[in-house]
């Protein structure tokens, strides 16, 4: 059973069986595909290439092997 919490200011999912397993690189890469498709069709997406910049670094220090959610704690220690 999966439920959502609040702690602090921050929302959290609950579920002791959750697995992480979608590696920050594929997040990374579908971001790239995204931000191409965007491109493309001419649409403004400043949040998505934020979020791609953010990916970049991330996997640039290491982090693309990681759960793409570990991402936050890389956020955090910046």
């Amino acid at each position: 059973e999966i439920s959502a919490c609040l702690v602090g200011s921050e929302m959290c999912i609950r579920d002791s069986d959750y697995k992480p397993g979608f590696a920050a690189a594929l997040m990374l890469k579908d971001l790239g595909l995204a931000r191409e498709a965007a491109d493309g069709s001419g649409a403004a997406t400043p949040l998505g290439r934020h979020a791609q910049e953010i990916y970049e670094a991330f996997d640039a220090a290491g982090g693309g092997g990681e759960d793409f959610s570990a991402v936050i704690k890389y956020l955090r220690q910046r």
